[in-house]
């Protein structure tokens, strides 16, 4: 799998190495380029383009941008609504038991409502859907940060094909030990990892086929 931007002479190369960094050391540069690749995951035309055997991949649906990974939960908006439609397909393989609990459910604001002296009623019935919605069932997260990761690598690979993880400044919020645990959960999961960083980060990994580093200087030159 291969990521170009137009602009750029450097053909950024995932079968090579799983993690590749973007250094722009120009800030003013640095944010057109990643809000130009944000506005591409969000659909708009940009200046990226991905693909796989020569065929074109949509960012959109195939990539994923994590940009804060102390709550992660705004950019897995979309990972929380595929596992809902997950688990009403389930459900359909369980029709008896799924309507045995939604007619309890029904049954029990019924009674709730008989309770009380005031013009109160129930409209419609319930469905899978509005279970599902009041469990707001979503990835799990917790205080570690690589396993975080690693529950989203997992489902995020799994119902919804994504096939690039992007970050955004994540070496400086990782210890050395941390960053050692990333890199090897990337390599497990065989995923595919795209860092922009706005300065040069310090890493063992940089450029020892695991972790290639690309820097464009202050002067926009290809490094």
């Amino acid at each position: 799998m291969i990521l170009v931007n137009s602009d750029w002479s450097r053909i950024i190369d995932f079968d090579n190495f799983k993690v590749n960094t973007i250094v722009v050391e120009n800030i003013e540069y640095f944010r057109r380029v990643v809000s130009n690749f944000i506005g591409q995951i969000d659909g708009a035309e940009g200046k990226f383009s991905l693909s796989h055997e020569n065929i074109g991949l949509d960012l959109s649906k195939k990539a994923l941008l994590i940009s804060d990974i102390f709550d992660v939960n705004p950019s897995l908006k979309k990972a929380n609504g595929k596992i809902n439609k997950y688990i009403k397909t389930l459900s359909i393989d369980s029709f008896e038991a799924t309507r045995n609990i939604t007619s309890d459910l029904e049954k029990y604001i019924d009674e709730l409502l008989t309770d009380i002296d005031l013009p109160i009623v129930r409209s419609g019935t319930i469905d899978i859907d509005d279970i599902l919605k009041i469990s707001n069932i979503h990835v799990e997260q917790g205080e570690d940060i690589i396993e975080n990761l690693v529950n989203i690598f997992n489902v995020c690979t799994a119902l919804l094909d994504i096939r690039l993880f992007v970050f955004i400044n994540i070496h400086k919020l990782m210890t050395s030990y941390e960053w050692d645990c990333f890199i090897k959960t990337v390599i497990l999961k065989d995923a595919n990892v795209l860092i922009f960083e706005s300065e040069v980060p310090r890493d063992f990994y940089i450029d020892n086929g695991i972790e290639k580093i690309y820097i464009i200087d202050e002067e926009l030159c290809e490094i």
